[in-house]
């Protein structure tokens, strides 16, 4: 029987998650064959030791190890390994609900380029669902970029809800890149450009638990590269949007960089204690007033609302935003 997945997943320091995690997806009931890869990113507890003993319970489970090089080192050796038709990326604090796999896999078997489904983000008080997405809505391809970099959402951008296909990944040279900030959206981008726009499916299951838990991902402490990085980002996806000969028009790219630059004040705001109004309106005054209202047409209502409001009043929005989220 040929090797129909591989779900990459990369792990550090997971002792308290990595069984949940693998256990969520070895009880899916599924009539194909599957493998997991786990690459252990140089963890310091005992993730490896119970991965080990995983593996005696599960044929279909490989380990390998890397020094700590992140995540998105991490997935490459992954993508490098994996032998089967498709793939689904997993994050190895998260796990899944029933059905996941045998759905996700018959609908990209059935001629589509790329499959995602409904989240649900886990926090410590509360549940948001996140099953409405602009992607499989898109009347071309250039549309579908815009909405992709204008009017995302988290499950938009995200790895984990998706089923790739692994030749589009290796015919198209793709692998993850820029540091460990952004890398997911870079490579679904890059995914994007190269697909067929018709041939996005969407489940409207939520099947994908993501949890947000304090200080165990790069999104949920202050890293001062971010910044760095968030402008790394943005010329990389002009260049390669130029490569690819898809020129959007300037005011969708200036309002991709408002989401991108208000990411990053939420950001700031949460987890740097030295954050300010002038570091905030300095970050979100990049383009001249015409321009900056102007391409507030490609955002959404609360977005529109937000960028005003973080640019032209950032202490009232600091202090907004520490009690209320977008």
């Amino acid at each position: 029987m040929e090797m129909k997945l591989s779900i990459i997943i990369p792990m550090y320091n997971a002792e308290k998650t990595i069984i949940g995690c693998i256990d969520s997806i070895e009880i899916q009931e599924t009539d194909f064959k599957y493998e997991i890869i786990i690459i252990d990113d140089g963890s310091t507890d005992s993730s490896i030791k119970i991965v080990k003993r995983i593996i005696k319970k599960y044929n279909n489970i490989v380990l390998l190890c890397q020094k700590n090089l992140k995540q998105s080192v991490a997935r490459n050796n992954g993508l490098n390994y994996a032998k089967g038709k498709y793939v689904m990326f997993f994050d190895c604090d998260d796990d899944i609900n029933q059905g996941m796999l045998r759905n996700m896999i018959n609908l990209i078997d059935d001629n589509n380029d790329l499959v995602m489904c409904g989240i649900n983000k886990v926090f410590s008080d509360k549940v948001i669902v996140e099953n409405k997405t602009l992607l499989n809505l898109a009347q071309n391809k250039k549309n579908l970029i815009i909405n992709y970099l204008t009017r995302n959402k988290e499950f938009d951008v995200g790895l984990w809800n998706k089923v790739f296909k692994l030749d589009v990944i290796k015919d198209n040279d793709l692998h993850f890149e820029n540091g460990n900030f952004f890398e997911d959206s870079l490579f679904v981008l890059k995914y994007l450009c190269a697909i067929r726009f018709e041939k996005i499916q969407f489940v409207d299951d939520t099947y994908y638990n993501l949890y947000k838990r304090d200080g165990m991902s790069t999104t949920m402490h202050f890293n001062a590269k971010i910044d760095y990085f968030a402008t790394l980002y943005e010329k990389k996806v002009k260049i390669f949007l130029d490569e690819m000969s898809i020129h959007l028009p300037k005011k969708a790219y200036i309002a991709f960089k408002i989401r991108t630059r208000l990411h990053l004040v939420h950001h700031h705001i949460n987890y740097d204690s030295r954050w300010n109004t002038s570091a905030q309106k300095k970050l979100m005054t990049f383009v001249n007033f015409k321009m900056f209202f102007n391409s507030l047409v490609f955002l959404d209502d609360n977005y529109k609302v937000a960028s005003i409001a973080a640019r032209y009043f950032p202490l009232l929005y600091i202090r907004m935003y520490k009690n209320r989220s977008v």
